[in-house]
């Protein structure tokens, strides 16, 4: 049984897409948006979380044939969150569709897939709470956050199609929610970051929230003193509401904006990310887009993206991370050339790409194919 193909696709029309105005999720969707209209579609961007800043309220006001709608409800992950809170998300979100009349609904998060859509739903699962937490802790999240795995498990299961962004996310997706593996899919994820080629300076440069053990940024802090070129690193230093040791090794630039980020990734010639967590990793990718030598976080996702195209340290290990590091610092022509395997890998991990393979899948889906091998990388585990 297989994916049956046209010869001629005719591209949804009308597409609403959730996102959220707190993390990654939100570039993600401005430049998948941006492609889809491009393409010609009209796309309607749904936000929760918080309200937009202005700024991404500007970047959205640029897409031409994107409609922009935000709100505060409260997103899955967020503590505390209540069955009250997400019902009201999905009402919201569902009224919105029968304004809008969209051909499918693309779902930047599980729970609102369960919603009860007149129109095909695909969950695009970024990241979850449960796999954050074996890969930070080594165990499954203590019994308040069972609810968060039944609601994600039911979103799943009510999904027309499920898409990851790495094989690694997708096995996840399936031993800790039980996706089918007949309607999953994964798809890169990509970048529109424009960068323009400048000198590199003899300097090491990360990004992340400071104080996320996920991003694992205090180990820079141990090994900074090690090693002969200054580590700086882009994100906020503390973490809401908590005091924590300010670090006196690395340099912490706080919040940058995409355009602030890729003026630094730019003059940079080392991207480190020594991540416990990390579904894809678009910081790295931009990091590669720009030329950057990688030294990266010896953990299957990452492997699976870079391997042959950067160094890997374990996330434990210290002074694994000096040795890497080290390596590039002392060997100009081996800094180069890890930089250049990155660019190239990089090519690979386009918008054009991606946005291809999402029209296929919602081609899929409103066909009732879903999940069938719809960009050749479908996933099955074996027993």
């Amino acid at each position: 049984m297989g994916l049956r193909v046209q010869s001629k696709s005719a591209r949804p029309k009308r597409i609403l897409m959730t996102t959220d105005t707190v993390g990654g999720v939100w570039s993600y969707s401005i430049d998948l948006a941006r492609h889809l209209c491009r393409q010609g579609s009209n796309v309607l961007l749904a936000a929760m979380g918080r309200r937009a800043t202005d700024s991404q309220r500007n970047e959205a006001g640029a897409i031409h044939g994107l409609e922009f709608v935000d709100s505060q409800f409260p997103l899955e992950w967020m503590p505390g969150v209540t069955d009250e809170a997400l019902a009201e998300a999905s009402e919201w979100l569902l009224c919105l569709s029968r304004q809008f009349g969209p051909e499918v609904a693309h779902l930047n998060d599980y729970v609102h897939a369960g919603a009860g859509w007149d129109v095909p739903t695909v969950v695009v699962g970024h990241s979850c709470v449960f796999s954050w937490w074996l890969a930070v802790h080594g165990c499954e999240p203590p019994q308040e956050w069972q609810n968060y795995k039944q609601r994600v498990t039911r979103g799943i299961q009510a999904a027309s199609a499920v898409a990851a962004p790495s094989q690694s996310m997708a096995k996840s997706l399936q031993q800790l929610y039980g996706c089918d593996p007949d309607k999953l899919t994964v798809i890169s994820n990509f970048s529109d970051l424009k960068t323009s080629p400048k000198p590199k300076r003899p300097e090491i440069f990360a990004a992340g929230r400071f104080w996320d053990v996920a991003k694992n940024l205090r180990l820079l802090e141990q090994i900074a003193s090690d090693l002969e070129w200054p580590i700086r690193v882009a994100g906020d230093l503390t973490e809401p509401d908590q005091d924590h040791a300010v670090p006196t090794r690395v340099q912490v630039e706080g919040f940058l904006s995409r355009t602030e980020m890729a003026e630094r990734l730019a003059e940079s010639s080392i991207f480190v990310h020594p991540a416990k967590y990390e579904p894809f990793g678009l910081s790295v990718l931009e990091a590669a887009r720009s030329g950057c030598a990688l030294v990266l976080s010896d953990i299957p996702s990452l492997r699976e993206l870079w391997d042959g195209c950067a160094l890997f340290a374990s996330p434990e290990d210290a002074q694994s991370w000096v040795g890497a590091l080290q390596t590039l610092i002392s060997s100009p022509s081996t800094r180069d050339e890890y930089g250049r395997r990155a660019l190239e890998r990089s090519q690979t991990f386009s918008t054009a790409n991606a946005g291809a393979a999402y029209g296929r899948l919602y081609d899929s889906v409103i066909a009732g194919n879903s999940g069938l091998a719809i960009n050749g990388r479908r996933t099955r585990l074996s027993a």
